[in-house]
C-alpha cells in the first residue's frame, strides 16, 4: 500500500510525496525498489527536472544500484499494464482498441497495443483537451510507422469510443466518474487506470467479471472504498488479480458476451522490474550518468 507524505502548510508547500516500495527477488537479481512520485498542481513548472523516480538498492548489502527517471518508463509500464489485461480479457480477435485520455499513460497504452494485440487494426482516441487526441494519434503513427494497416482515429467523446471499440483503456485525471455503466455493451472489456473514479459505481454490479492488479492496493481507491463501505464489494467479488490471471490460476474471458471491468492501482514490483532492466541495459551500453559521492 502506498504512503503519502505532505507538509502541514499545503498552500506554501502543495507538493505531496507518494512512496511505494517492494523487493524483487529472483535468479537474475535481488533488488529493493522505492518509487517516489512528487505530486503537485504546479508540477509543469518543474520543466525537464524529474518528479518521478525509482531508487534501486541491492537487497543484500543495501548498496545503491541506480536512480531511474521514470517519466517515460512509468507511462509505458502503466499503459502497458492495462494492455496486458486486454491480452487475456479482450474479445477474441479484437481489431479495435479505444483509449480515453491522451496523456502520457494513454500514449504508453497506445505504444504497447501492437505487441500485446497483434490483430488490432484500429486505435480510437478521445481527450477533452483540444489537440491532445490528434497529438497522440500522430505519435502512434510515428512510433508504429511499419504497421501500415494500423489506423488511428480521434473521436469526439468517451461514449463514441465505447460504442465502437472492442476493448477500452481509460487513463485520465478526471476528479469524478464520467463513464456511464449504460455505455458498457455486452462483450466489452474496460480497464480503468485513473487515480479517481472514472466509471460510475453501477458498473461494478453490471459487469460479469471484475479483475484487479492487486486487491490490497486497489481497495484503497475512492470508488472501491465506497463499494466496500456499502457492503456491495469484497475480495470474493473479484474474479482474479493479475497474478492469478497471468499464471493461469483463473481464466480470462470465457464467453463472447461477458462485460469485464479491470480496476488498476499500479504495482511497485512492475516499476522496480522495469527500472532495474533499464538500469542494467544502460550500464551495458555505457549510457546514463555514473554518480560519484
Amino acid at each position: 500500500m502506498p504512503m503519502t507524505l505532505a507538509a502541514g502548510d499545503t498552500e506554501r508547500h502543495p507538493t505531496r510525496l507518494r512512496v511505494k516500495s517492494c523487493a524483487l527477488d529472483g535468479e537474475a537479481a535481488s533488488v529493493i525498489g522505492t518509487r517516489l512520485t512528487a505530486l503537485s498542481p504546479r508540477s509543469p513548472e518543474a520543466g525537464d527536472v524529474p518528479t518521478r523516480m525509482v531508487l534501486l538498492n541491492d537487497a543484500l548489502t543495501g548498496a545503491l544500484i541506480g536512480i531511474v527517471d521514470e517519466r517515460w518508463s512509468f507511462a509505458v509500464r502503466t499503459g502497458g499494464s492495462a494492455v496486458l489485461a486486454l491480452k487475456y480479457l479482450a474479445p477474441k480477435n479484437t481489431h479495435t482498441v479505444g483509449i480515453i485520455g491522451a496523456g502520457q499513460v494513454g500514449r504508453g497504452a497506445a505504444y504497447t497495443v501492437p505487441a500485446a494485440l497483434p490483430l488490432v487494426r484500429r486505435i480510437l482516441v478521445t481527450d477533452p483537451m483540444p489537440g491532445a487526441g490528434e497529438q497522440l494519434a500522430n505519435l502512434v503513427r510515428e512510433q508504429h510507422g511499419g504497421h501500415t494497416d494500423l489506423e488511428v482515429t480521434v473521436l469526439a467523446s468517451p461514449e463514441a469510443v465505447l460504442a465502437a471499440a472492442d476493448a477500452v483503456v481509460i487513463a485520465t485525471t478526471a476528479p469524478d466518474a464520467f463513464v456511464r455503466s449504460a455505455w458498457l455493451r455486452p462483450g466489452c472489456t474496460v480497464c480503468s487506470l485513473g487515480g479517481e473514479p472514472e466509471v460510475d459505481l453501477d458498473a461494478y454490479a453490471l459487469v460479469d467479471k471484475l479483475v484487479v492488479d492487486d486487491w490490497d492496493g486497489v481497495r484503497n481507491k475512492r470508488d472501491m472504498r465506497t463499494l466496500i463501505a456499502e457492503g456491495t464489494l469484497d475480495r470474493s467479488k473479484v474474479h482474479a488479480d493479475y497474478l492469478e490471471l497471468v499464471s493461469g490460476q483463473k481464466p480470462g474471458r470465457e464467453r463472447p458476451d461477458e462485460r469485464i471491468l479491470v480496476r488498476l492501482e499500479g504495482l511497485a514490483i512492475m516499476d522496480t522490474a522495469v527500472s532495474y532492466h533499464l538500469c542494467q541495459k544502460a550500464a551495458a551500453q555505457g549510457v546514463g550518468q555514473r554518480l560519484v559521492v
